[in-house]
Order: structure tokens, then sequence, then C-alpha cells
């Protein structure tokens, strides 16, 4: 996620008229793919209660399915 938010702000730069190279129109589609997944898993985690957040957490740590996927099959 972390070089998604860096390549974003990279292609905001370019927006914005920073003299660097423009980035393919496929690769800001990917990153901005990226940023609406998380935002969708924020909003999903954001209305879970602690407790619930903790199962989530907790079976997370006992192998399966990733953390993200539980939180996206939420």
């Amino acid at each position: 996620m972390k070089s998604t938010i860096e390549f974003m702000k990279q292609y905001q730069a370019w927006r914005r008229g920073a003299d660097i190279p423009q980035p393919s129109p496929a690769a800001v589609g990917e990153g901005l793919d990226q940023l609406i997944l998380a935002a969708e898993r924020y909003e999903k985690l954001r209305r879970l209660n602690p407790r619930q957040y903790q199962e989530i957490w907790l079976a997370n740590n006992k192998g399966g399915m990733t953390f993200d996927e539980r939180v996206d099959a939420l």
C-alpha cells in the first residue's frame, strides 16, 4: 500500500505541473483501484465494534484467510 500511496503522490505532483514523466494511464488506474479497495476496507473496519475486530484479528492469527480477505468478506 505504501508504494501505491507514493505512486499516487507522484501522479498528483505530475498533474500539478512537476517536471517528471507522465505515468501510464494503466498504472494510475491500478493505483486508484488499490486506494478504493483500502478505503472500502477502512469503512468496514470502522463499523466494527472492538470485539468484532478482535475476533477477526485472532482468526487471522490462526491461519487460513488473510486479515484483508476476512475484512473483504464482511
